[in-house]
């Protein structure tokens, strides 16, 4: 749903369908009734998030998509993503929703190598800390004209919002920041935002 010739699938549901079809990655040395009933649950508790359009909306909608579920927000994170991404979920994504540090969780994978072409790897590196740069100054990716333009693009079947204002009413400040932005004309460099509400502050 972000590429347009990826067809109207999110890459949400592309994993799912992944776990899908491997059985949930229940060992296979398991007793088949027994590796049925872990499958099982699992398939239960698996559920996607499809309304994101970059990486700080992975993790803000998240958020909203768990409370969605379960009526409740997250005691603990954890993010699986490319180890050259640590950073910007980190120190920039989980500051901006400041979510305590001590109950986040980053789990690296390699990215895909790139083998002796040292010049791609060097531009994958550089094009992230491209990235950081952008989102250092505008946490909520709400003014950046790169950020903002990106968002766009990655909604070319012209989707409704992922979430409205009552899905999650303890999140509105967060979810409506882009809006309020907008509204008051102002660059937040994190200042205003250090102020919001949340409610996992003091879970």
């Amino acid at each position: 749903q972000t590429r347009k010739e990826a067809g109207a699938r999110s890459e949400g549901a592309s994993y799912w369908a992944v776990g899908e079809v491997a059985d949930w990655f229940v060992p296979l040395n398991l007793d088949p009734a027994v590796r049925s009933t872990q499958a099982a649950a699992l398939r239960a508790r698996a559920l996607t998030e499809e309304g994101a359009r970059d990486s700080f909306e992975n993790l803000l909608f998240s958020l909203c998509r768990f409370r969605q579920v379960t009526g409740h927000y997250p005691d603990n994170i954890t993010v699986v993503g490319y180890d050259f991404k640590r950073a910007r979920f980190e120190q920039l994504h989980r500051e901006a929703l400041r979510f305590p540090a001590e109950r986040f969780f980053y789990v690296g994978t390699p990215a895909p190598s790139g083998g002796s072409d040292e010049a791609l790897v060097a531009r994958r590196l550089q094009s992230e800390a491209a990235v950081r740069q952008l989102f250092e100054a505008d946490p909520f990716g709400c003014s950046t004209p790169e950020l903002v333009e990106k968002r766009l693009a990655r909604d070319p079947f012209h989707r409704s919002p992922a979430y409205g204002a009552a899905a999650c009413p303890e999140m509105r400040p967060l979810m409506q920041r882009c809006e309020s932005q907008q509204r008051n004309g102002n660059h937040d460099k994190g200042g205003e935002a250090a102020h919001l509400v949340v409610p996992w502050a003091g879970a």
